[in-house]
């Protein structure tokens, strides 16, 4: 469509392709680190993410603005166990973090990014490699 921008497009898509690839790897590593974890993700949005990475886990549906109901503990209470962690989409508030905590639940964001606007969608997956390579 742009013969005058193909070398500018092709180097672009190079690079593109390379970072994905970058990505792809580091979550590989990551994932093969959290093998033997206990998962509960707060949506039932990380299906790709499970299967990709064989991260199986448990989806619930926790808004990580709203502190959850007295039910929804007794129901995170059935999972129990060492070596939990919760996958948050967003940072939650503070007091359900440090409720978890208190549970000594591990907490991690790996946003989805499924609505970046005019963000940095790049960006956001390398936060949230950080964050999976900082447990």
């Amino acid at each position: 469509r742009w013969p005058q921008q193909a070398a500018a497009i092709s180097a672009n898509l190079e690079a593109l392709l390379a970072d994905l690839d970058e990505l792809d790897r580091g979550f590989a590593q990551q994932a093969g680190r959290l093998q033997d974890r206990q998962i509960l993700y707060s949506h039932p949005v990380y299906q790709y993410f499970e299967r990709r990475y064989e991260l199986a886990g448990h989806s619930l549906h926790w808004e990580p603005d709203v502190m959850p109901t007295e039910e929804q503990w007794r129901q995170l209470a059935q999972f129990g166990g060492d070596e939990l962690l919760f996958v948050w989409e967003a940072q939650p508030a503070a007091g359900l973090a440090q409720r978890l905590d208190a549970l000594g639940i591990e907490q991690v964001v790996v946003d989805p990014a499924a609505n970046v606007g005019d963000g940095d969608w790049l960006q956001r997956m390398r936060e949230n490699l950080r964050g999976l390579s900082d447990l």
